[in-house]
């Protein structure tokens, strides 16, 4: 099983292929992904596009799309594969609450706003802050809907 882990494996198919190898014949692998929804998921393509690509870098998987997470899992083996929707809400005080507790303790988000550098910290925080505000669903707080898949595929 992998709670939104295996979508940051540096090799999806190797990574997914793997899951299904440690399985034991007849067992279940389990993943869950994000789906590109929500103010949280705006946050986060705002931080990706800051950070410069590689020379050459591969397009990124699409975890957020159920055909290719199918394909996926059935190119690595996985057979009678299952994908569900769901939904899950985040709350806090506020949007820069919200998001200041990802930079201290998630760690893509750490690490996005490391690479990005002291310089260009700023002018994105302030375009991910009007992101999370945008999105709010809790004009009180902060409350944002984030999408996922569940994954299942027998070995």
């Amino acid at each position: 099983a992998s709670a939104f882990g295996v979508i940051f494996a540096p090799d999806p198919a190797r990574a997914l292929a793997e899951m299904l190898r440690v399985t034991r014949p007849g067992g279940l692998v389990a993943l869950t992904s994000w789906t590109a929804e929500g103010a949280i998921f705006e946050a986060g393509r705002i931080l990706g596009e800051a950070i410069p690509a590689g020379d050459g870098a591969a397009p990124p998987p699409r975890w957020d799309d159920a055909g290719w997470v199918r394909e996926a899992l059935e190119r690595a083996g996985g057979r009678d594969v299952r994908i569900e929707a769901a939904q899950i809400a985040f709350s806090a005080a506020s949007p820069a609450t919200w998001l200041a507790e990802q930079e201290a303790r998630h760690p893509a988000w750490r690490w996005g706003l490391r690479t990005l550098g002291p310089e260009a910290v700023e002018p994105v925080r302030a375009r991910m802050l009007a992101a999370l505000g945008e999105g709010n669903e809790d004009p009180a707080a902060f409350r944002a809907t984030s999408g996922y898949l569940v994954a299942v595929a027998g070995r």
